[in-house]
């Protein structure tokens, strides 16, 4: 478990920073699913800047 950024348990940092950063993209994926703007175009499944987003997101913390 992750409390306070510190690890407590058994695990490794990276793998409580990798789920982290999963928490982050699932988050902003969701946001800008819901309500359109200029990362996220209607009427398309995924432009490659939406990718790059979501990639930045999810290994920033790792």
């Amino acid at each position: 478990m992750l409390k306070n950024n510190k690890v407590s348990g058994r695990k490794d940092i990276k793998e409580f920073m990798e789920v982290k950063g999963y928490s982050e993209a699932s988050k902003w994926v969701y946001e800008h699913a819901l309500t359109p703007n200029v990362y996220f175009q209607q009427d398309t499944l995924i432009t490659l800047k939406e990718l790059r987003i979501i990639h930045e997101l999810l290994m920033t913390p790792v």
